[in-house]
């Protein structure tokens, strides 16, 4: 080998240990790059995730698209919901409860409504906002079911004439009665009220009947004295109307007298109680407009003297009604009232005309 020879072979030599220096240089190169590209992408990654080293305030900040996820779940859930059947049977189930579960009271099937949600009966939520009660007041038909009482405290007086006191008027199946509760008292939403009374004795035995009526100071705002022409029987004698009228809230006090003697002047058979003027509300008021015999509306709102003023009056109309004889059984033999009285269809009725 000369030495130009010998000079190429080293070049060559040396030109592909450079080669392969340069080759491994790159691919070192190259890998590092790679391993820094992944290092931030595991940085990023845990930068969302955002992960804290305090376990009483870690956090985790969901990726979108579990977020999505998400509301996707709850869009299906609405829209399940609003996925209510239009069938009668269904819509009817629907209607029943909205009666409380009641089958009886359930109302026919009808096109329903949309609302926010879901699907109402336009009926069903009508029908729940008027079950619900919005007055004291009691209609007479409704509450049928319900006993009468007129239970109360009881004020001075008396319901029935003492025997004791007879004087010269004879005997008697029922003794001088007002047709009152026990208690001696009762209410009215009349301005110039009337009352009842059972007299049993004929207008032989009666020198005269005296009826007064007193404020709570005992002064006179009526008095009136007459001699009977039609008895025995049920007596109604009223306020005049040319007299004051009863003033709301106030009480006011009663007496019936009856002189069974020729004298005049010798103590009366009397009996007495008290009388509350009361007032009248709206809703009652439209209640007694609808009323054909608002003899029980009386009752049921307490109002004493006005529903038996008002049964009587009925009767003497409607004497063969069966109804109105139901019905006087029912407020005289009432819880409160304890009235011992004779039969409406063997006693006469009369009303004094003021």
């Amino acid at each position: 080998m000369n030495k130009h020879q010998s000079m190429s072979f080293w070049r060559s030599f040396y030109l592909n240990i450079f080669l392969v220096i340069a080759t491994l240089t790159l691919g070192t190169v190259s890998s590092l790059a790679e391993r820094q590209s992944s290092f931030q992408e595991s940085k990023i990654t845990v930068k969302k995730l955002s992960l804290t080293s305090d376990p009483e305030t870690l956090r985790v900040e969901l990726p979108l698209r579990v977020e999505l996820r998400k509301r996707k779940r709850k869009r299906k859930r609405v829209s399940r919901a609003r996925e209510v059947v239009r069938t009668p049977s269904d819509s009817a189930l629907l209607t029943k409860f909205a009666h409380g579960g009641n089958p009886h009271n359930a109302l026919p099937w009808e096109p329903a409504q949309r609302t926010g949600l879901g699907m109402l009966s336009q009926r069903s939520a009508r029908v729940t906002t008027q079950n619900q009660p919005n007055s004291k007041q009691n209609t007479s038909r409704d509450s049928e079911e319900e006993p009468l009482d007129f239970s109360d405290t009881g004020r001075s007086g008396q319901q029935t004439a003492g025997e004791t006191r007879r004087g010269q008027c004879p005997d008697v199946s029922f003794p001088l009665t007002a047709l009152v509760p026990s208690s001696n008292s009762g209410k009215t939403i009349a301005t110039h009220p009337k009352l009842w009374f059972y007299v049993p004795y004929s207008t032989e035995d009666i020198s005269k009947i005296e009826f007064v009526i007193q404020d709570a100071n005992r002064n006179d705002v009526s008095r009136q004295t007459w001699q009977p022409q039609n008895i025995p029987g049920y007596l109604s004698t009223s306020l005049p109307e040319t007299e004051p009228a009863l003033e709301t809230s106030k009480s006011y006090r009663w007496y019936f007298k009856v002189y069974c003697q020729q004298d005049g002047n010798s103590a009366p058979l009397f009996v007495q109680g008290w009388i509350e003027k009361s007032e009248v509300s709206e809703d009652l008021s439209q209640q007694l407009k609808e009323e054909k015999s608002p003899h029980m509306l009386y009752a049921y709102n307490d109002l004493w003297f006005d529903a038996i003023n008002s049964l009587l009056d009925y009767y003497l109309i409607a004497p063969s009604n069966s109804q109105i004889r139901t019905d006087w059984e029912k407020l005289i033999k009432a819880k409160g009232a304890d009235l011992e009285l004779p039969e409406l269809e063997t006693t006469d009725l009369f009303v004094r005309q003021n």
